[in-house]
């Protein structure tokens, strides 16, 4: 009995120590980005919902000296998507909306041809044809920096021409998604803003987590930055009407973890219909998530759904590794950064895979 206490004893101490040493490689990787004016923002890792590492780096607000920590708030730009999916699914799920519905179905005005051959399922998985901001000449100066009517916006983009007949080709379009955010309200009756706190944040405990309103005082919020030859300047106003239910939404690491916990568990919808949110479309684009391998040699990959954000200040990227329980998301409000850099070196170390830093 004692010799098996003894050797417990061992395998703790060891596990302490493999876990430490992760820790301390993680640590020294994000040192290395924040010193070399690479990284400035908030990191978390977790397995199965138990955080192994988070910290800060760098500064929430430059100007007042205010360090990011785990709690600092970050716009979370795309990474907003797979909340909206979400949304989208559980109405699917209550018999409320379909995924091969077309838009006319809930907006019956909605001009043709689109709305009659555009679907849910298209605008999901980012194959409806839509253009991205692009298609919208000077879109940043003229348009992304006043508030807009829901409606409005929607009545600028809808009527654009289509990039390729729907279902035919991945085409990543943020018009898609805030279009999918304006069915919602009309399905549900509801603002945007509660129904996501109604059905998702409330129920999962993401109570740092919301709507950037730029009314509202927001503690522990953080203030986008750009780099602007060599130089760190206060990144452009952009009006957040411009990006209901594609790029909207603010959050911190340790809420992230939580967001993983409820769909790790299926707390917010039933594994057949989150089964079809991680299921692959065109260019492995899921709804709301990429679905894809990472690959360290030939006979070792694994499994990762992921998502990734960027917008005026703030960049992102969050992954999960399910097979693991792995979570790891980045949150910056510095833009630019490596960010797949560094999420690739930070799984390698989870991995015990070697670093790899560009020159």
């Amino acid at each position: 009995m004692k010799q098996i206490t003894f050797l417990l004893i061992l395998i703790i101490v060891a596990i302490s120590g493999c876990r430490d040493a992760t820790e301390r490689k993680i640590d020294d990787l994000m040192k290395h980005y924040q010193e070399n004016y690479l990284f400035n923002g908030s990191v978390v890792v977790s397995k199965n919902g138990e955080i192994l590492y988070a910290k800060g780096f760098g500064y929430a607000d430059h100007s007042h000296d205010v360090k990011n920590t785990p709690e600092t708030k970050f716009r979370i730009a795309s990474v907003s998507k797979q909340f909206t999916a979400m949304l989208v699914m559980q109405k699917v799920a209550g018999g409320k909306m379909d995924v091969e519905d077309t838009i006319r179905e809930y907006i019956p005005d909605y001009p043709e041809p689109q709305g009659d051959i555009i679907t849910i399922h298209h605008l999901l998985t980012h194959t409806s044809g839509f253009q991205h901001y692009a298609g919208i000449p000077n879109f940043s100066p003229d348009y992304s920096r006043q508030p807009w009517e829901h409606r409005d916006f929607v009545e600028l983009f809808w009527d654009l021409d289509l990039q390729s007949e729907p279902g035919e080709e991945y085409s990543y379009s943020s018009f898609g998604y805030y279009l999918l955010g304006y069915i919602l309200e009309r399905v549900s009756g509801k603002d945007f803003d509660q129904l996501l706190w109604e059905r998702i944040l409330q129920p999962a405990g993401m109570y740092n987590t919301g709507i950037v309103d730029h009314i509202t005082i927001l503690k522990n919020k953080a203030r986008g930055y750009s780099v602007r030859s060599d130089s760190l300047v206060n990144a452009v106003f952009r009006d957040m009407s411009t990006a209901l239910a594609t790029g909207d939404m603010y959050s911190t690491v340790t809420d992230m973890v939580l967001w993983d916990d409820a769909l790790r568990n299926n707390t917010l919808l039933d594994e057949e219909y989150q089964s079809l949110i991680f299921t692959p479309d065109l260019s492995n684009y899921g709804y709301g998530w990429r679905i894809n391998y990472i690959k360290f040699n030939e006979n070792d990959s694994i499994l990762t759904h992921s998502h990734g954000g960027s917008t005026n200040g703030f960049q992102c990227l969050s992954t999960r590794i399910p097979e693991d329980g792995y979570l790891v998301t980045v949150l910056a409000n510095i833009r630019p950064m490596p960010r797949s850099e560094i999420m690739g070196n930070i799984i390698n170390i989870l991995y015990d895979q070697p670093v790899e830093l560009e020159d």
